[in-house]
C-alpha cells in the first residue's frame, strides 16, 4: 500500500543529506562589501541568491579559497557595479577582477571557514558609496544593472530558439549566466550584523521580501572567534 508519509519523510531526509553534503563540500571564495557613513557608522552589504531563496549571504562562488577567486565572483555577482565596468562587465570582466584583486591585496581582511575551504574578503566600498551618492543608489544601481543583463540574457535566449548564435553570442549568453545569479541586495549595520550572528537573527525590510536569517555556511564562517572580532574591530 503506498504510504505518503513516508515517502515525505524519505524526501525531506535526502533533502537535508543533499543540502549538509553541499554545505561540507562548498569550496570557494568570497567577498563581503562594507561602507562608512559621513558618522563613521559601518554598513554591510549582503545578497539573496538567485537559487538559494531567503537567506543572505556574501558575493562568492566556488573555486580556490583565494583572492583570485574572490576577485572573479565578486566582479561577476557584483557585475562591475563597483568598479565603473557596470555598462559591459562580460566584456571588461579582467579589468573588473584586477581592481577588486588590487584592493584586497592592498589591505587583505580575509575570513576563512574552520577548515579553509572557503574565504570571504572583507572589501571596502566607501568610495563607490560617495561617488554613486549614498548607499539606496548602489542598492537601485545594483537592480537596474542586474535587469539590464537579466533582458540581455533573455533575448539570446529568444534568439537561440529561432537561429543559430555566433560564436560570440554563445559565449556572452554563457557569460551572462554568472553575471545574474543573484536576485536582492541589503545593507545592515555592524550593530545588526553583529546580532545577526550572534543570535540568528532575520533580517530584511519590505524591498526584499521581508526578514531572512544568515546563510548558514556564511554564519559558521563568521562566528568563529577570529573572523567576529575582525568585523566588530572594523572602524
Amino acid at each position: 500500500m503506498f504510504n505518503l508519509k513516508r515517502l515525505l519523510s524519505a524526501t525531506l531526509i535526502a533533502s537535508h543529506l543533499l543540502f549538509c553534503a553541499t554545505v561540507a563540500n562548498a569550496n570557494g571564495a568570497g567577498i563581503l562589501p562594507y561602507a562608512r557613513d559621513q558618522r563613521g557608522n559601518i554598513f554591510f552589504l549582503v545578497s539573496e541568491d538567485k537559487h538559494r531563496r531567503d537567506v543572505w549571504t556574501d558575493f562568492g562562488g566556488s573555486g580556490q579559497a583565494d583572492i583570485d577567486t574572490a576577485s572573479k565572483e565578486g566582479h561577476e555577482e557584483t557585475m562591475g557595479v563597483f568598479t565603473g565596468h557596470y555598462r559591459h562587465p562580460y566584456g571588461w570582466r579582467r579589468k573588473g577582477y584586477a581592481a577588486i584583486k588590487k584592493q584586497l591585496r592592498s589591505n587583505t581582511k580575509r575570513m576563512a571557514t574552520s577548515k579553509g575551504d572557503y574565504a570571504t574578503y572583507l572589501l571596502d566600498i566607501t568610495d563607490s558609496v560617495k561617488h554613486q551618492n549614498g548607499k539606496v543608489n548602489i542598492i537601485r544601481h545594483l537592480h537596474s544593472t542586474l535587469r539590464m543583463l537579466q533582458n540581455q540574457k533573455q533575448s539570446l535566449r529568444k534568439k537561440k530558439q529561432r537561429t543559430r548564435l555566433t560564436q560570440y553570442e554563445s559565449d556572452k549568453l554563457k557569460r551572462l549566466k554568472c553575471f545574474t545569479e543573484k536576485r536582492n541586495f541589503l545593507w545592515i549595520s555592524k550593530r545588526d550584523f553583529l546580532d545577526s550572528i550572534d543570535n540568528d537573527t532575520a533580517i530584511g525590510n519590505r524591498h526584499t521580501g521581508g526578514d531572512k536569517p544568515l546563510y548558514i555556511l556564511f554564519r559558521n564562517t563568521l562566528l568563529r572567534r577570529e573572523n567576529r572580532a575582525m568585523i566588530e574591530n572594523l572602524r
